[in-house]
């Protein structure tokens, strides 16, 4: 990708309004329908240990008070005809993602360069309800899972492109019923190989994985239900379950219990757990842990909520969102920070987090780099 670009919100995007006449009115709820989604990873507990202090009181400190070189980017949110747009890669003025064609006939997926007119890399009849699963920017180009709402079998397609969304070409089309969570699991790119998760009746699921030149797909299977995090670590995707989970080495099959009390959903990345502690009403508190259970501590109550699917972006910041604002807990300055408000939709992957304002008319998104955070 070109200098600064980072890997997006691994985004589900649904595609816009049938072939048909479109209407300003039609044009909007097509964009609706293609902003939405966003969002599983992993780890191993002991049994739980006391949480450490909740941050202090009062109104979290703001972005600037905190990072006072912090200044988030703007990327346009409207294309050709108005056409709204909904970045899934975003980089230092370059952005990859999911806009509907004016006429509304189209779902594609768009390079922005900066400075320079969009260029579409792919583009799928809208009639067969298309989504963009996955889409990953590596140092050799693109890559991104293709599937289609209308089909029965839950299958789809893997391409990859270059840097810039040129040269798009079929890797596999053997991706079985692919397990998308909108998390950076959904598609794995590592050792010029690409791995995904699919489920098989048993219940069980295949860990897939192809070449990125193309070749036969390998599969390793689990019992149980799986989705990918950080490679080579599955997790259980069970969703929303309270109590334990487990995590599985796909390179050695070996497993790891998390153990969860029956009170708290976990989810969990390879450096961190998020915990969800509940009461008889809904979520009393957000935590964070260690995967080996240590080093403890609360961030917020539970008028926030987690705002993505990936548990802290960098290994270093967990994002939650309350009624209008977004914030971000600092796991090395140990404290909440208010980032922005009110935002519309709010997605993040990598090092990167942005957030829209405006509406569909008049869309914008804003882009910060989280990894110019000291």
């Amino acid at each position: 990708m070109p200098p600064g670009i980072h890997e997006a919100g691994p985004v589900e995007v649904p595609a816009a309004v049938p072939p048909r006449t479109v209407t300003p009115a039609r044009l909007r709820k097509a964009a609706l329908t293609v902003a939405l989604v966003l969002g599983a990873v992993v780890v191993a507990l002991p049994s739980p240990v006391r949480p450490g202090p909740a941050p202090r009181g009062g109104e979290p400190a703001g972005l600037g008070d905190v990072w006072p070189h912090a200044r988030p980017v703007e990327l346009r949110g409207n294309l050709d005809g108005g056409a709204p747009y909904t970045p899934m890669v975003v980089g230092s003025g370059t952005s990859v993602g999911v806009s509907p064609s004016a006429d509304g006939t189209q779902v594609r997926l768009m390079f922005l360069p900066e400075g320079g007119p969009p260029r579409v890399v792919r583009a799928l009849p809208a009639d067969r309800s298309p989504r963009f699963v996955g889409v990953t920017a590596t140092a050799a180009g693109l890559v991104w899972a293709e599937t289609f709402e209308t089909e029965t079998t839950g299958t789809g397609e893997i391409w990859r492109a270059g840097p810039d969304g040129t040269g798009p070409a079929p890797v596999t089309a053997d991706t079985g019923r692919m397990v998308v969570f909108g998390a950076q699991g959904d598609l794995v790119v590592h050792d010029a190989t690409v791995s995904w998760a699919a489920s098989v009746p048993g219940p069980a699921t295949e860990i897939r994985s192809v070449a990125l030149a193309g070749g036969a797909v390998h599969r390793t299977t689990l019992p149980g239900r799986y989705s990918l995090a950080a490679w080579p670590w599955a997790v259980s995707a069970a969703v929303e379950q309270p109590g334990s989970t487990d995590l599985v080495d796909v390179t050695t099959l070996r497993s790891t219990p998390v153990r969860g009390e029956a009170t708290e959903i976990l989810d969990c990345g390879p450096v961190w757990c998020r915990v969800r502690v509940l009461r008889q009403d809904g979520v009393a508190r957000h935590e964070l842990m260690r995967p080996d259970g240590g080093d403890r501590r609360r961030l917020a109550a539970g008028d926030l909520r987690p705002a993505l699917r990936d548990v802290a972006l960098l290994d270093r910041f967990e994002i939650l969102l309350g009624t209008t604002d977004v914030y971000v807990y600092d796991t090395t300055r140990r404290r909440l920070v208010r980032v922005a408000g009110p935002v519309g939709t709010v997605l993040g992957h990598g090092a990167a987090l942005w957030w829209s304002t405006g509406d569909n008319d008049r869309l914008t998104w804003h882009v910060l780099d989280l990894g110019a955070l000291d």
